[in-house]
């Protein structure tokens, strides 16, 4: 299946129970991912956007132990939703090895963000991120948009 790179667009935060999304759109702007996220992700998204580039974010000793042993995070591709959760393959670099780890991706997305990860999906997941969002939105309650993300 051929993958879409996708870049973070925003974070859009609900009243309530409603569970925050971070926002993925296709360079043309067509094509628009929600990544349902914890709270806990949502919460160390919106603090280190908020924090100047200066300040330590929470990943940055996983991000020096990684570089320590030469091991980079390439990207992210969102890969699978089943069962309403979203899971991403995340591919490590060290040397000429990759490796890659199935993962929630809901838990991942503060980490890849931090150390600059390639984001990527394909047209089956953004149909069914599509209809669990249609879903969530139905269940939980319309979100509120907190802006776009640079």
């Amino acid at each position: 299946m051929e993958s879409i790179n996708i870049f973070p667009h925003g974070l859009s935060l609900g009243q309530g129970t409603f569970r925050p999304a971070m926002i993925f759109k296709d360079k043309q702007q067509t094509e628009v991912l929600p990544v349902w996220l914890n709270n806990y992700e949502s919460n160390i998204l919106l603090s280190t956007a908020q924090a100047s580039m200066g300040e330590s974010t929470p990943h940055k000793a996983s991000l020096k132990i990684f570089e320590s042993f030469g091991i980079t995070l390439e990207s992210i591709y969102f890969n699978e939703v089943a069962n309403s959760i979203q899971y991403a393959e995340v591919t490590a670099v060290q040397g000429n090895k990759k490796v890659k780890s199935r993962v929630l991706a809901s838990e991942a997305m503060s980490l890849a963000l931090n150390a600059g990860c390639v984001f990527l999906t394909n047209k089956e997941v953004i149909e069914q991120s599509r209809v669990l969002n249609f879903q969530m939105v139905l269940h939980e309650g319309p979100a509120k948009d907190i802006g776009i993300l640079h």
